[in-house]
Parts: structure tokens; sequence; C-alpha cells
């Protein structure tokens, strides 16, 4: 099998077989996860360094940018992003705002 294969000096790592990634169960809504475990929707994409509270669930089609955290459920088919993770629209809207008040005070300085 591929497991017994020889490890060829280049690889770092084996990949274990599938069937040994089958005996995990997905956590479905409703409760039959793991006790406080997050739920992940299907098609959902978490980017790097992302971290899901317990008992959370992040919808169908849900899109976590990096570095964010989810602390409170993401609804199906949205792009969240910072800690806490919210709507991306409106954290970047929130952020030109903040660079407009910025600007505004500096030229009122000089």
């Amino acid at each position: 099998s591929l497991w017994d294969s020889p490890v060829s000096p280049r690889m770092c790592r084996r990949t274990p077989p599938l069937s040994v990634f089958r005996r995990f169960k997905r956590a479905k809504p409703g409760g039959n996860g793991p006790p406080g475990g997050a739920v992940i929707g299907r098609g959902a994409m978490l980017a790097g360094q992302v971290g899901v509270s317990s008992k959370v669930s992040v919808g169908d089609g849900a899109v976590v940018m990096g570095q964010s955290g989810v602390t409170k459920d993401v609804p199906a088919n949205t792009t969240v992003v910072g800690f806490p993770a919210v709507e991306a629209r409106e954290a970047w809207r929130e952020r030109a705002a903040l660079r407009r008040l910025i600007a505004k005070s500096s030229k009122k300085e000089t």
C-alpha cells in the first residue's frame, strides 16, 4: 500500500491512506458533532491562521479570510475578515472612514 511504500529522501512527511481519515465523522448541524465543536458548512473556505470558537457554525459557501477569529455564527455565502470576524464589506468601509478621519485631522494640525 501507499503507507508501506519507502519514503524518498526528498519527502519530509508521508500522507496516511484515506482509510485513516474515514474513521473521523463530520460534524452535522443539529449537535451530532463533538461536544462544543464548530460546524463548518459545505464549500466553506477557511484561510490560513483562522481561529474558530467552539459551538460556532460557518455557513455553506462562506469565506473566512486569513488571520481572522470567528466568535459568532457566519451566515452562508458571506465573506468575513478580522477579529472578531465581521463582514468584509463592512470592515473595508470602516477602515476607509477611519483613514479619511486621520487624513482630515492631519490637515487641520498643519
